[in-house]
């Protein structure tokens, strides 16, 4: 038994006012090994808890399984929260043995609604406080932005747990948590990963029964959010592949009751169906090109490791740390007269008819700058540019109309002196010409604010050539003090 206050001598007079929660029966140990949960009241630190009972029949072997289960829960808790990202696994605060019910108490903090209970609240829970929470989460001031900084926190904590050489094999909408009180304190940790006793179980097992017996209870228990390849071996891809469904399943407004109830022989079909969908929403590619990757029907295709998916979801994050958003239509200027700079620029680089952009502009600006992706620039007069198909763009306020963006072509000796960054600020999907006289209905002006100021605090890295060129400057100084000497030198003979 763990540490416990002298005044709580037993596990019950520490937690009080358990009560059953019915939908845990995922891990089936064919009626010799049987494990229930519980939430209660822990009387030291005064939280909510959950309580876990492995129950055991007299079959020794069964109580070796058991007694097992219980040290490997255990040892798994302490391998992977000694590392500092394990602050996103759910913490085992207790385990005993109670000789009178026969089973072993395993207790663990709770992590708050899971996923599953927020995405799918019942009619009653209007009120309830996890769900307004998670409300208020989803309608924040730059969400995205705060839901992967959690997932970022999520990913590590899962990187800590195959660092310690386990796998989870039971990651899905029931077992990842919403940690109301961490995003209420402003913690990044508000997603939580518990519910280990699947890998704990599968691990263990093989020392008691056969492996067709352990191929047949997986089969049994292959719920949707296990990865194709289970059947036959399971990997840490499999884990991403779990992790991947379960963040297609919380950013995109997908049928959740027609997937998870669906059946085995048709997993295949319907994840194909997931991927699809997924190419159609309306989301950062960025956030799509994780998810696609992670949920990629062959793990070969997969992230690399955990280390590669939580670095990749890292870089992204920076990037949401820009502000970055999404805008579905935007109006642009230029000018169509037939000596319009732009114009004129744009004919040098294409073989195309002025007078075709002239008269369908918004054709041309569909087919250059479809889903065009805007960065800093280190300029404050032109602070955007982007990558056209034929060429580079730059991009500024229009004057007198601070709801309009006016465009231009960037030639190659304008990159330096604009110092271009890959620091992102914004996707819009199409963008659409419009007069410069005409009243513009848009949020350029909160575009240019935002990028503006990220100018004035950005710490910008000296580009290639300046290095060159400061190393070249420096040799040069190097070189002529040389000369000086060897000259002076010559004198005094």
């Amino acid at each position: 038994m763990m540490n416990m206050p002298s005044k709580f001598n037993t596990w019950r007079s520490r937690y009080r006012d358990l009560k059953e929660l019915a939908n845990q029966s995922d891990i089936p140990f064919s009626g010799k090994v049987e494990i229930k949960h519980f939430i209660a009241k822990d009387s030291v630190i005064n939280q909510e808890v959950i309580v876990k009972k492995i129950f055991v029949n007299e079959d020794s072997d069964m109580q070796d399984l058991a007694q097992y289960l219980w040290h490997y829960e255990i040892s798994l808790n302490q391998r992977a929260l000694n590392i500092f990202e394990g602050k996103s696994l759910i913490r085992l605060i207790d385990g005993a043995y109670d000789p009178e019910e026969k089973c072993f108490i395993l207790v663990t903090e709770s992590g708050g609604k899971s996923l599953r209970n927020l995405l799918l609240p019942e009619d009653d829970e209007d009120d309830d406080e996890d769900i307004i929470s998670f409300i208020e989460l989803k309608k924040s001031d730059f969400p995205k932005k705060k839901m992967w900084q959690g997932i970022l926190k999520l990913a590590e904590g899962l990187r800590s747990l195959h660092n310690a050489g386990l796998l989870h094999r039971n990651i899905s909408l029931d077992t990842v948590y919403f940690d109301r009180n961490a995003f209420t304190e402003g913690e990044s940790h508000f997603f939580k990963l518990g519910d280990f006793n699947w890998s704990i179980y599968l691990f263990s097992i093989s020392n008691f029964v056969s492996n067709d017996i352990s191929r047949e209870i997986i089969q049994n228990n292959l719920h949707f959010f296990r990865a194709p390849e289970c059947l036959d071996v399971e990997t840490f891809k499999s884990d991403i592949f779990s992790f991947g469904l379960v963040l297609a399943f919380l950013f995109f407004d997908f049928n959740i009751e027609k997937y998870l109830s669906s059946e085995f022989t048709k997993r295949i079909e319907l994840y194909k169906e997931i991927r699809e969908q997924i190419q159609f929403e309306t989301a950062i590619d960025k956030e799509k090109e994780i998810i696609l990757k992670a949920i990629e029907l062959d793990p070969e295709q997969r992230f690399e490791s955990t280390e590669d998916f939580t670095e990749t979801i890292r870089e992204f994050v920076k990037q949401l740390n820009f502000n970055f958003t999404f805008h579905k239509k935007m109006p642009i200027y230029f000018r169509l007269d037939t000596d319009s700079y732009f114009l004129r620029g744009i004919a040098k680089k294409i073989d195309i008819n002025i007078q075709g952009i002239r008269n369908a502009p918004n054709e041309f600006l569909i087919d250059e700058l479809k889903n065009c992706t805007l960065y800093l620039t280190n300029n404050q007069r032109w602070p955007l540019w982007t990558m056209g198909k034929i060429g580079k763009y730059k991009f500024k306020k229009v004057y007198n109309n601070r709801k309009l963006a006016e465009i231009s072509i960037l030639y190659k000796n304008e990159e330096r002196e604009l110092n271009l960054t890959d620091h992102k600020v914004c996707t819009i999907e199409e963008l659409y010409w419009q007069d410069n006289r005409e009243q513009a209905y848009s949020i350029w002006d909160q575009i240019f604010a935002t990028s503006l100021t990220q100018i004035k605090t950005l710490d910008v890295e000296p580009s290639e050539y300046e290095r060159e060129k400061f190393n070249w400057l420096k040799a040069l100084n190097l070189i002529t003090k040389a000369e000086e000497e060897i000259e002076k030198r010559n004198i005094l003979i």
